[in-house]
């Protein structure tokens, strides 16, 4: 019998045109879309990774926001990405990305794990959604806890393991929506929704974090948002889990207003049903729609 030594080949293999070339999603990352390219050529995370360049079995923890001149080339080569699809996969500079939550895969066991932050968040609901379950930039964020199209908070771990979402560690072939530590389909979580109060404060809270970029100083005013709370104060916002986060935005829901309020002055206001008073089903999908033209009416003025 002659073994045959695929693995060290890789890059010999994959040098040319990749066999299956798939179109990014319009929200997605870059390091989730990498990881759909390289299960559908038929390439674990670790070989892909050894394939793009990457130190062996590790990703790079900033490939979402700045791609290496020399990936960038191999990508537009052999994948048929365009620079402009490229530069939309990696997450906006400036300010935001203080909001952006840390690269942290393997989370301690005890308590303390509950109020550490992981770098990736998700709605089961979209992934089970997803004809290709995908991650979206927006998921990033710490100012995201709140599922806008399904009105559920985001998880940040296996519900199972208590593991952080890492696909970039799986040793064979599986999709990123399957748990890298215990093997788990993330689309089968479940994910609460949240109570009316802490539901407007989380629409307004992830209007704010896009809107971070542009305000000067918002962005700190954000992180700085636990120190009201009895605990844990001595975090910042980007350093607690969904569910921490999500626990305290109830009694953070008049600060939030405040910072709200505040940015609306240097912007075009949502309507009547953003502000304060007693909520009814109807006036919270208002918000979400408000929410929604808000986004459209930004991005028309970016193009």
């Amino acid at each position: 019998m002659i073994p045959i030594e695929v693995v060290q080949r890789y890059p010999d293999l994959m040098s040319q045109r990749w066999p299956v070339r798939i179109a990014p999603e319009s929200d997605e990352l870059l390091s989730s879309w990498l990881l759909r390219l390289g299960f559908a050529n038929g390439l674990a995370p670790r070989d892909f990774g050894r394939v793009l360049g990457f130190h062996p079995g590790k990703w790079p923890r900033r490939l979402d926001l700045n791609v290496p001149e020399v990936l960038g080339e191999m990508l537009r080569a052999r994948a048929g990405l365009s620079s402009s699809d490229l530069t939309r996969l990696c997450l906006p500079e400036g300010s935001q990305r203080a909001l952006l939550l840390p690269l942290r895969c393997d989370l301690p066991s005890g308590r303390q794990a509950k109020f550490m932050a992981a770098w990736l968040q998700f709605c089961p609901r979209c992934l089970a959604e997803d004809g290709q379950p995908y991650f979206r930039r927006t998921w990033r964020s710490a100012t995201a806890v709140i599922c806008l199209k399904h009105q559920c908070r985001l998880l940040d771990r296996c519900e199972d393991c208590g593991q952080a979402i890492g696909a970039f560690n799986h040793l064979i072939l599986r999709p990123q929506h399957i748990c890298a530590t215990c093997s788990r389909d993330l689309r089968r979580s479940c994910a609460p929704r949240l109570e009316p109060v802490a539901s407007r404060a989380a629409i307004k809270l992830l209007y704010l974090g896009q809107a971070a970029s542009s305000r000067e100083g918002l962005a700190g005013s954000l992180l700085r948002l636990p120190r009201r709370l009895m605990e844990p104060r001595h975090r910042s916002l980007a350093q607690l889990s969904s569910v921490e986060r999500a626990r305290g935005l109830t009694e953070l829901s008049g600060a939030i207003d405040k910072l709200f309020q505040r940015s609306q002055s240097c912007a075009s206001p949502l309507p009547q049903s953003a502000r304060p008073r007693p909520l009814r089903g109807a006036e919270l999908d208002d918000l979400f729609r408000a929410y929604s033209a808000t986004r459209r009416e930004a991005s028309s003025l970016k193009s």
